[in-house]
């Protein structure tokens, strides 16, 4: 998958990361996907940062993120801040 912008993570972008996993990460929380749903909603904003609004490698990354995630809830940032 290619970019379509130039990305830099910034302190910004991390704190939207830890506030959306302190608040939302397990209400989409499921037997199939376990914090899948979570995981991807975190991401979200970062995945349209990189890849634009509405394009097709933001849908294809949104199914690869959007995939079997469990894991214990105070590594959830770190884990998604290395994938970021």
């Amino acid at each position: 998958m290619a970019t379509k912008t130039k990305y830099e993570l910034t302190k910004k972008d991390f704190r939207q990361m830890n506030r959306r996993n302190l608040f939302l990460n397990q209400l989409g929380w499921n037997y199939e996907k376990m914090q899948g749903s979570g995981y991807l909603f975190i991401v979200l904003p970062q995945l349209r940062k990189i890849y634009g609004d509405h394009t097709p490698e933001l849908k294809q990354a949104m199914r690869m993120q959007n995939q079997f995630f469990n894991t214990n809830p105070y590594l959830n940032t770190t884990i998604q801040g290395l994938d970021v």
